[in-house]
């Protein structure tokens, strides 16, 4: 009996704890308090943010989070939120143990505006490769809604909005642009390089030479658009190497190394045998070029950085003779030659090639030959390549009733309109005009010029006698016009203005310029792309003529009188573009400064009817 009292107080105790233990956890629990350590308020699509809490008084009980919308928040782990979409949610913690303690919060998932696009300033890409445009925007979680434009499609091609391809060497800017945001954009001066050089290819790997006869060694180098230039290397003194032209000094043989300069470092190595001739041998300074290029108004000292020697006569420079005619001021190519001979009577002589070109930042255009005599007249044309010296003459060409193409402003000529009457009829048709004393510098008394209608082919043919650039203006004539180019495109006659251009063998010497900006495109059509075309127009300041010379690859001629203000912004906009910028025409009253202030603000060209080059700065 007394065992059984004893068990059954043990038990009894036993409840009688535990239900007070029941009791004690239960206010403990409803006693529990959540503390959120930090309200997130907003966060942006994609974002994940950690969920920072803490129990008082703290205890190891667990919790639940959740979102009222997981479509707009959704909770990671029990401890991470992300945000789904633009929206609200209200975010619950719980207690596992106890559902009646918890704590709320509503969250904002918003996308930002794009502020800022963030890219490299420069970028150098190797030509006909592809290559991923690498940016970022801020802030974080905005959209990227940005267009990615090339300056020129010609130079960089833009794939996907996303890759960009050089197709052409040369340099361009790449805009990228928020489309809802065009204030927000960044532009990237991208530069094509030549591809690395893969292969020089030599006709032969072993020459022989006379001596005192230089000799050009035939080479090249794979692929054709890597960069040709390579280096000519040998350890002897007796040669003489300028680019990749070799005189010897001594007769044997001799080793030399072609090497590659674009750091793809490849090398070929050829043999020189020089064989003994009792002749003079010509010697080189580094100053001395036997293919020389230079430019306008730059004089060439002849006997400059050339010597000559003799096996027993020794130094005999005083006996070399120079043939051959040198202008400075008029371009073209001009065939010097060297001779020298020793006291046996043996001759040796040389031949050099100067090129006289126009190098400059700026070239000057005559405006119609130049404002002398008659406009548009072969008499103006002369004066403005011969006298003048302009390394480009412009003209106008419309054309007479039969097709023959001729110069002239005007839709008449002489009173006679150009296309009611034939070119047989017209061409002994004779205008005369009369300029004031003082227009013209070369004038010196006020004078009267006549003169006849005037040929695109003739007008071609001066300027190659004189080696300047035909700048050809399309006036709007039969079936040169953009409504023929676009309706009736078999009634063009930009062949047959071709077929005179190519009978000349002037293609590559001419500029076209014209406002039918269809025609100028019939070029990129056709295979010339390589003529450069200007779009004639009143004033650039207008981004529909920027984007034409954008999508037909124009440059663009403007003109600058008559109050026309052009800002440095749009003239940058067209430069950033690859445009080349031309401008007219400064008349017989624009000043040197006037003429000098467009030169000085980098434009391409400028067009003028009278100004001596000599009195205007360039560089």
């Amino acid at each position: 009996m007394k065992k059984y009292l004893f068990i059954c107080f043990v038990l009894f105790l036993f409840l009688f704890v535990s239900c007070n233990n029941k009791n004690e956890n239960k206010n403990n629990i409803e006693d529990v308090k959540i503390i959120v350590d930090s309200r997130i308020n907003n966060i942006v699509p994609n974002e994940r943010v950690q969920v920072n809490y803490h129990l008082e008084p703290s205890s190891s009980l667990d919790v639940l989070i959740t979102s009222s919308d997981e479509n707009i928040i959704s909770v990671i782990d029990n401890n991470e939120l992300l945000g789904i979409c633009d929206g609200e949610a209200t975010i619950k913690i719980e207690l596992v143990s106890n559902p009646n303690v918890f704590v709320t919060f509503i969250v904002n998932v918003y996308t930002p505006s794009m502020t800022k696009i963030i890219a490299s300033d420069t970028l150098t890409i190797p030509f006909n490769e592809i290559f991923e445009l690498d940016y970022s925007i801020l802030p974080n979680g905005a959209i990227n809604d940005c267009v990615i434009t090339s300056g020129n499609s010609k130079v960089v091609e833009v794939i996907d909005n996303k890759n960009i391809k050089g197709i052409k060497l040369g340099e361009i800017h790449i805009r990228i642009e928020s489309s809802s945001n065009k204030s927000v954009y960044k532009e990237i001066r991208v530069i094509v390089t030549p591809p690395l050089a893969k292969e020089i290819v030599l006709e032969s790997k072993e020459f022989d030479l006379e001596l005192g006869l230089g000799f050009n060694i035939p080479y090249s180098v794979l692929p054709n658009e890597a960069f040709q230039d390579v280096n000519f290397l040998s350890d002897s003194n007796d040669l003489y190497i300028k680019d990749n032209y070799i005189l010897a000094y001594k007769s044997g043989t001799f080793n030399v190394t072609i090497k590659t300069i674009d750091g793809s470092n490849l090398s070929e190595d050829i043999t020189i045998n020089v064989k003994q001739e009792d002749k003079p041998v010509f010697r080189y300074s580094e100053d001395f070029n036997l293919n020389e290029e230079v430019g306008w108004n730059t004089n060439v000292l002849l006997y400059k950085g050339i010597s000559a020697y003799d096996s027993e006569d020794g130094d005999i420079t005083d006996k070399i003779k120079v043939d051959g005619y040198f202008d400075p001021e008029t371009f073209g190519s001009y065939e010097i030659t060297y001779s020298v001979t020793d006291s046996d009577k043996n001759k040796s002589s040389i031949t050099r090639i100067i090129n006289v070109v126009w190098n400059y930042n700026t070239m000057v255009i005559g405006h119609a030959g130049s404002y002398y005599g008659v406009m548009n007249s072969e008499e103006a044309i002369m004066v403005g390549a011969r006298d003048m010296h302009y390394p480009a003459i412009e003209i106008d060409v419309k054309q007479t009733k039969d097709g023959v193409f001729v110069l002239s402003h005007d839709p008449e000529f002489g009173g006679y309109n150009l296309e009611d009457y034939s070119y047989e009829f017209l061409k002994d048709i004779k205008v005369t005009v009369t300029r004031n004393k003082g227009i013209v510098p070369l004038d010196e008394n006020d004078r009267t010029y006549t003169a006849t209608l005037c040929t695109l082919e003739r007008f071609l043919e001066i300027c190659k006698e004189y080696g300047v650039i035909a700048v050809i203006e399309l006036k709007t004539s039969n079936g040169i016009s953009n409504w023929t180019e676009t309706h009736n495109p078999t009634g063009s006659r930009m062949p047959a203005l071709m077929e005179i251009v190519n009978k000349l063998d002037m293609s590559h010497n001419i500029i076209f310029l014209s406002n039918q900006y269809e025609c100028l495109y019939w070029t990129r059509k056709n295979g010339y792309d390589y003529i450069p075309c200007q779009y004639l127009v009143n004033d650039l300041s207008n981004i529909d003529y920027l984007n034409i010379c954008k999508e037909y690859d124009l440059d663009i001629s403007t003109n600058v009188r008559d109050g026309i203000v052009i800002t440095d912004e749009w003239l940058n906009l067209y430069k950033e573009a690859g445009i080349k910028i031309s401008t007219y025409t400064f008349e017989e009253y624009a000043s040197y400064a006037d003429v000098q202030k467009w030169i000085d603000r980098g434009v391409d060209f400028v067009t003028v009817d009278w100004h001596d080059m000599h009195k205007l700065k360039f560089s």
